[in-house]
């Protein structure tokens, strides 16, 4: 499982909070780290799988965020949703890379 540093994946806070090891992308961030209770319950209402694999970045342009969770192993959903919570998108890849990737991509397409 990734560590990160605590951080909000909702607000300017994330950019000061490096995180406590060297990840390659450091802009997702883990179910148990977002500190705000009603974030963490926007983002639980779209889990269907797993909160301990849940993962969450957030488009700082649109708001709209992007998340990915195991569903079994070697299958991972991604799902991009509002900021309200109606979902924009989802699809299955095979490895968390390549569900960030897919779901960062959906995110930064319908912000431009």
């Amino acid at each position: 499982m990734r560590t990160y540093a605590p951080a909000s994946v909702f607000s300017s806070e994330h950019d000061r909070h490096p995180p406590l090891v060297s990840l390659p992308d450091s802009r997702w961030c883990v179910f148990s780290h977002i500190p705000s209770p009603a974030e963490a319950a926007l983002v639980s209402k779209s889990c269907l799988f797993s909160l301990a694999t849940l993962e969450v970045y957030q488009c700082p342009e649109t708001q709209n965020f992007a998340m990915i969770e195991q569903v079994e192993p070697g299958a991972w959903r991604w799902a991009v949703l509002t900021k309200d919570g109606l979902l924009l998108e989802h699809g299955q890849q095979s490895a968390p890379e390549s569900a960030r990737q897919a779901a960062e991509e959906f995110l930064h397409l319908v912000a431009s």
